[in-house]
């Protein structure tokens, strides 16, 4: 049962090759979840490293990589925000890696002291490569007991040139901030020109094998239930062609002490026909650092194969301080 399970799996792998990546703290990765979010921080800038590894209990882990940072502009009241992200992406033995570079702006209007609308775009290019590293029955070593690489498989195989193509992406954010409740909504459409997403040159101009539309909308609250401590759930839609249905849910509780917080909670992610993965997340704030760990426990049909063991995420946010003066004191001499 579990040798067939770990088979779906790779077919599945297969179909999901013409699909995004995804992270579970997809509210730690703003760049990537909403170009928008680029500079919409109450401070001066974001630094964010995101890393996620999973289905390690039935094969080689597949890996994903991310780091992003923004920084906001004051235009008299108005802000521009704009950040750079890079990602890459390990697929089981390394077969399929994925490298992703992008350059997001956004543009703030200020509607009152807490109430912001946010427009950005996103354009980056992205690289995939494919490694031959099959091995066959030839490759077999009977004096070492175990597969070896060195030894002529008797097979003609070389890998496709590596695949690139450029990519743009557009959305918006709007949030309004209180101290008692907070709270934003936003959507967003990427892959708006649809690349081939194939490594065969005759397939270029094929429609079956170009990237498909990704839609996305975001949101969530923060509300102070009583002082110092804050819940704040968060939600993250997604669809993508026929494939790549899923909405992920949930929520945590945050508690406030003198130079930081806890927080811990959970989602639920979903996809159009099955429950697919229950993940914990807990977390620390210290100073101007946010530490995230989640964990994915598989509970879609492939547990069979996983034990339930899907993987693990972390990330790491630095929210920097604001420049911006909001009041202004005028020294004068008292009487």
């Amino acid at each position: 049962m579990k040798f067939l399970a770990f088979i779906f799996v790779l077919i599945l792998t297969i179909d999901l090759l013409g699909q995004d990546l995804h992270f579970s703290q997809f509210y730690n990765t703003p760049l990537y979840t909403n170009p928008a979010n680029a500079g919409l921080v109450p401070g001066d800038c974001r630094g964010a490293l995101n890393y996620r590894s999973q289905w390690a209990s039935i094969t080689t882990p597949f890996v994903t990589a991310a780091g992003s940072y923004e920084k906001k502009k004051y235009l008299g009241k108005n802000y521009l925000g704009y950040g750079f992200q890079f990602i890459n992406d390990r697929s089981g033995t390394q077969t399929l890696s994925h490298n992703e570079a992008s350059f997001s702006l956004a543009y703030q209007k200020v509607y009152s002291a807490d109430c912001f609308l946010s427009i950005g775009t996103q354009a980056g290019f992205v690289q995939k490569s494919i490694k031959s590293n099959l091995t066959f029955n030839s490759n077999f070593d009977e004096s070492q007991g175990k597969f070896n690489s060195s030894l002529s498989s008797g097979e003609a195989l070389t890998a496709p040139p590596p695949l690139m193509y450029p990519d743009i992406s557009v959305g918006f954010m709007f949030q309004k901030r209180s101290d008692v409740l907070a709270y934003e909504i936003g959507a967003s459409l990427f892959h708006i020109l649809r690349p081939s997403n194939s490594f065969l040159a005759s397939a270029a101009s094929d429609n079956q094998f170009r990237l498909e539309h990704k839609y996305s909308i975001n949101g969530g609250f923060d509300w102070r239930i009583i002082p110092n401590i804050y819940l704040k759930p968060k939600f993250l839609m997604l669809s993508q062609g026929i494939h790549n249905r899923q909405i992920v849910f949930g929520g945590e509780l945050a508690f406030n002490l003198a130079n930081g917080a806890l927080h811990a909670g959970s989602y639920l992610r979903r996809t159009s026909t099955t429950s697919d993965a229950f993940i914990p997340a807990v977390g620390i704030v210290y100073g101007p650092f946010d530490f995230t760990l989640s964990y994915d426990f598989n509970i879609s049909v492939l547990a069979n194969a996983s034990d339930t063991l899907g993987g693990y995420e972390m990330s790491l946010i630095y929210n920097c301080a604001s420049s911006k003066i909001f009041k202004v004191a005028v020294p004068c001499r008292r009487y």
